[in-house]
């Protein structure tokens, strides 16, 4: 690999597993490195009660439909499992990480705490970390006086379109090198009756609700076996980023 000690940016992904209106990712490829995306299946969180093997099946399916998606940009997702400090200390043993971008995630303790390590780390190697609004939930507020407001014009404004050139993402002939020094998730599940994760499915079952399935939800939404077809199950698309909250608020409201 010959990119040692060059300057990368990082997007770190973790509950915003979509291309489009993404404000990391449109940040970092404005910035004049190449950006490489980032995600970590941390032991702490695979341990900890609140997550199961349903939940990982659907971000390894998510990942799996991004990595389609950025195909014709020669790059992919890399999926690592080890903590995310040691994966940042190594990946600067070939570049040097000036800016790390994520969303500001909300949640459990145990991400909370990461976080805040996360911040430490970044301070003490001088890495720029932009944290970014995630579905309009504003944190450190004083007040909620004006929570309302502000997250309507939150949701009101243009969404972060995905535009970009394959010379802008770290290649996929350097990941290529790369994944030999790092514990490289095992993407592949099995086939259950869950939802699948992924954009794709994501952007379908938001087609059918508003161009249908939404006429019967009132009516139907308190009936066991005619709401899993009247209600939306956005819920877990939402819930992992493969669609954002906006743009579901934007098309609803067109």
């Amino acid at each position: 690999m010959t990119t040692k000690g060059k300057d990368i940016s990082i997007v770190w992904l973790k509950r915003d597993l979509r291309l489009h209106d993404n404000e990391g990712i449109y940040r970092a490829l404005k910035q004049n490195a190449p950006v490489l995306l980032l995600y970590a299946f941390e032991p702490s969180l695979q341990q900890d009660p609140h997550y199961s093997q349903r939940h990982w099946d659907f971000i390894k399916q998510s990942i799996v439909d991004l990595n389609s998606e950025l195909t014709p940009y020669q790059t992919r997702v890399i999926a690592v499992e080890e903590e995310v400090i040691p994966l940042f200390s190594k990946l600067q043993q070939f570049w040097q990480i000036r800016n790390l971008y994520s969303h500001q995630e909300t949640g459990l303790r145990v991400t909370y705490d990461r976080d805040k390590a996360v911040n430490r780390f970044c301070k003490n190697n001088l890495i720029d970390w932009h944290e970014h609004i995630n579905n309009g939930v504003f944190r450190g507020l004083a007040h909620r006086q004006t929570w309302r407001r502000d997250w309507e014009n939150y949701m009101r404004e243009p969404l972060f379109e995905f535009k970009a050139t394959k010379e802008q993402f770290v290649p996929n002939s350097d990941l290529d090198e790369l994944t030999e020094f790092l514990k490289v998730a095992d993407l592949r599940t099995e086939q259950g009756q869950f939802q699948p994760g992924g954009r794709s499915k994501a952007q379908r079952y938001l087609s059918s609700f508003l161009d249908e399935r939404y006429r019967k939800y009132n009516a139907d939404i308190s009936k066991p076996e005619a709401a899993r077809t009247s209600c939306s199950r956005l819920s877990p698309y939402l819930a992992w980023g493969n669609l954002s909250m906006r743009e579901v608020w934007q098309k609803a409201k067109a």
